[in-house]
């Protein structure tokens, strides 16, 4: 593939079709036709830092690519890599989608998490209750004897998380038959 260079939204800066960003004009530190060394976000997305006048600023490399070659991108779309690699930010990797076609594409290709493996009740980081206490919690309020701070107070929560605990907007996979 040919590399081809176009200028980015920075006067400073060029991107080429291969997904390279460098610098075209002098500065202080910086050499010109210099190819940035691109960093990896914990998403996985490739990043780069513009400095401009004595001021950072970060841009994906993917967008900026698309801006150049595929052009400006309308309200709403997003960009999607067509062989799932946020690495290879080719633009003749890079479509504009919409979010609906960019989850289908994604699901398509296995990039979707996966529902059953979603952490439940105890298997969470960050459970303070067990199953067992959520389905005592809700036999004591339903009782008519404890208050959701009271609750709360005895299982170490707050009166809030009893609260949502009790009324089945966290721990739904416990079965608010077993409170009765």
């Amino acid at each position: 593939m040919f590399e081809i260079w176009r200028p980015t939204h920075s006067h400073n800066y060029e991107v080429s079709n291969c997904g390279r960003v460098r610098r075209v004009t002098p500065a202080t530190g910086a050499t010109v036709g210099r190819v940035l060394k691109a960093k990896r976000k914990n998403s996985g997305y490739l990043f780069v830092c513009f400095s401009d006048s004595g001021r950072s600023s970060y841009h994906h490399i993917h967008t900026l690519v698309a801006a150049a070659f595929i052009g400006p991108r309308a309200k709403g779309m997003q960009i999607n890599h067509i062989d799932c690699e946020k690495s290879n930010n080719r633009a003749t990797n890079l479509e504009y989608v919409t979010p609906s076609e960019n989850s289908r594409h994604a699901g398509r290709n296995g990039h979707l998490p996966d529902p059953t493996n979603i952490p439940r009740g105890t298997s969470h980081c960050s459970a303070k209750l067990t199953e067992a206490d959520v389905v005592m919690a809700r036999a004591m309020y339903a009782s008519g004897c404890h208050s959701y701070p009271a609750l709360g107070k005895r299982f170490g929560v707050s009166g809030r998380a009893i609260w949502k605990a009790v009324n089945g907007f966290t721990w739904k996979h416990v079965p608010p038959t077993l409170a009765a």
